[in-house]
C-alpha cells in the first residue's frame, strides 16, 4: 500500500510541476499579448487562475503526505511527552474531519457546478476547479488517517509503558 500511495504521489508532483509551468506560461503570454501587442489575451488569466487552484490543492495534498504542513510546536514542546502524544492525536483527528468536511463541500460543489462552462475558455467546467479540491481531500484523508493510526499507536504504547 505504501508503494502505490508514493506512485500516486509521484504522479501528484508531476501533475503539479508541469501546472505550475503551464500556468506560468499562460502568465507570461498574458503579459506579452498586452504589452507587446496591445490584444489581452483574456483566455489566459483564466487557465492561469484554474491551474493555480490545482497547484495549490494538489500542494495542500502533497504536504500531508509529506507530513510538511506547518506546525506551531511550542505548546507541544512545554508540556509532558504523554499529554503532547495525546495532544498531537487531536490535532491528527480534527485535521482528518476537516478534510472529509473539505471531501463533502467538494463532491457538493463538483456536482452543482459541472454543467457550467468557463466565459472564456469554452471547454473548461467549473466543476474541474472543484475536482481538485475533491481530489486533494481524498489524498488528505489517506494520509492523515495515516497520521491518526501512528498517533493513537504512540499514546496507545505510552499509556501502556
Amino acid at each position: 500500500m505504501a508503494r502505490v500511495l508514493e506512485l500516486v504521489h509521484r504522479g501528484v508532483n508531476a501533475v503539479t510541476t508541469v501546472a505550475f509551468i503551464v500556468m506560468v506560461v499562460c502568465l507570461l503570454m498574458e503579459v506579452a499579448a498586452r504589452d507587446a501587442l496591445k490584444v489581452p489575451a483574456v483566455w489566459t488569466e483564466e487557465l492561469a487562475g484554474f491551474l493555480f487552484l490545482w497547484v495549490i490543492f494538489l500542494g495542500a495534498a502533497r504536504a500531508a503526505h509529506l507530513r510538511q504542513h506547518i506546525q506551531v510546536e511550542f505548546l507541544l514542546d512545554r508540556v509532558p511527552r504523554a499529554l503532547a502524544d495525546v495532544l498531537r492525536l487531536a490535532i491528527a483527528v480534527l485535521m482528518w474531519v476537516f478534510a472529509a468536511v473539505l471531501l463533502v463541500g467538494g463532491v457538493q460543489m463538483t456536482h452543482l457546478t459541472w454543467d457550467n462552462y468557463s466565459q472564456t475558455v469554452d471547454w473548461l467546467r467549473i466543476g474541474y476547479s472543484y475536482l481538485a479540491l475533491d481530489i486533494c481531500a481524498v489524498l488528505m484523508l489517506i494520509a492523515l488517517g495515516r497520521d491518526v493510526i501512528a498517533a493513537a499507536q504512540q499514546v496507545g504504547w505510552r499509556s501502556k509503558a
